[in-house]
Order: structure tokens, then C-alpha cells, then sequence
């Protein structure tokens, strides 16, 4: 199946104190929506989308799950840490060296800049490995499609 992923194009700042401890770094997969999707402009300024094929809807759905100290909980039950904003993220610079991403314009909020938009990456054995679990520190392989 396809999908739409939302990517975090620069770290977010810290800040202690708050609800969220851990704010989302870049690379960080932000959302996964259906392709095609039509994302806001908000979204279309500030995030790079990409689309990739070949993950199923239960397995697209934990990609934009954050990071706890526990897999498997019971939320009624326990509390748990939350050690990062996500626990999937891309590699921003393999995904660059797979296509040519003018960063100044990525991050300029002034552009709607999404040089992926219309590329579909396929998950893949054989694949480069860019989509990472940062729980089980392990790769997913995507290719060009």
C-alpha cells in the first residue's frame, strides 16, 4: 500500500518542564497518511513529504509512534517514559543521496518546497536502508521505485 509521510526537517528545541520532554528531531516521521494526500500549508512549508510503498496499514500506523521506555503497556495500568517524540525516523542524509534536496529552500517556511512529493520509495530487501527504529536500532529498506 502507499502512503504519505510526514519527515521533520530540523530539530526541535528542548525544553524542560514541559509535557513532551523530547521534541521531534529532524528526520523524524510526524504523520503517515494515505496517498494521495492533500496536506495543509502549514505542513507543506515546514515538513517534507515522502511517499513510499509497500508497508502495510497496521505496520504505517506505528510509524508515527513515539518512543516509550516500555513496548507493550497497558496506558490505564502504567505510565511510561517517553524517550523520544518518535520512534521511526529517515535518514535525511541517504534520502538525500537518493535524490537531490536543496536544504535552504526545505527550510525556508516563505517556500512550499517538496521535491519528493511526486517520487514513490519501495520498501525492499535489496533495498537502501533508510527508515530507522530507534528502539531496535534496525533499518527498514526502502528503494527508488
Amino acid at each position: 500500500m502507499k502512503w504519505e509521510l510526514l519527515i521533520e526537517i530540523k530539530d526541535k528545541p528542548e525544553l524542560v518542564g514541559i509535557m513532551y520532554p523530547q521534541h521531534s528531531k529532524k528526520g523524524d516521521i510526524i504523520a503517515v497518511k494515505p496517498y494521495p494526500w492533500e496536506w495543509g500549508e502549514i505542513e507543506k512549508r515546514n515538513y517534507l513529504v515522502v511517499v513510499v510503498d509497500g508497508i502495510e496499514a497496521d505496520e504505517a500506523k506505528k510509524l508515527q509512534k513515539p518512543l516509550f521506555d516500555k513496548e507493550d503497556f497497558d496506558p490505564a495500568l502504567e505510565k511510561p517514559i517517553m524517550m523520544a517524540k518518535r520512534k521511526f525516523n529517515i535518514d535525511f542524509n541517504k534520502l538525500k543521496s537518493m535524490e537531490t534536496i536543496d536544504e535552504e529552500q526545505l527550510l525556508d517556511p516563505n517556500v512550499v518546497y517538496q521535491p519528493l512529493k511526486n517520487k514513490t520509495l519501495v520498501i525492499a530487501e535489496d533495498g537502501e536502508d533508510l527508515i530507522y527504529d530507534k528502539k531496535i536500532k534496525k533499518f527498514k529498506k526502502l528503494k527508488n521505485g
